[in-house]
């Protein structure tokens, strides 16, 4: 359960980080950004350095949530041999 709990933490952990990202990328809370937000995003402008950090940030945690997932399923399957 323990496995299971962690996974479960970090799935909420890489969804506050991608929407950490898409907020510094189009900053909703102006009106401009909110346009870029909810527009048309083919034109969007070069990110900050620190948006661009926090992206590169959320996909790497996207892509270390499959291994974990693989493992966490691995270890959820009884083996045989093993007492229940």
């Amino acid at each position: 359960m323990r496995d299971l709990h962690y996974l479960l933490l970090s799935v909420g952990l890489t969804w506050l980080m991608i929407m950490v990202a898409a907020e510094l990328r189009t900053p909703t809370w102006t009106r401009a950004g909110a346009k870029l937000a909810f527009g048309n995003r083919e034109e969007l402008p070069p990110p900050s350095a620190l948006a661009a950090r926090a992206e590169r940030a959320a996909k790497n945690m996207l892509e270390n949530m499959q291994a974990s997932r693989r493992r966490a399923a691995c270890l959820c399957q009884p083996t045989e041999g093993r007492a229940a």
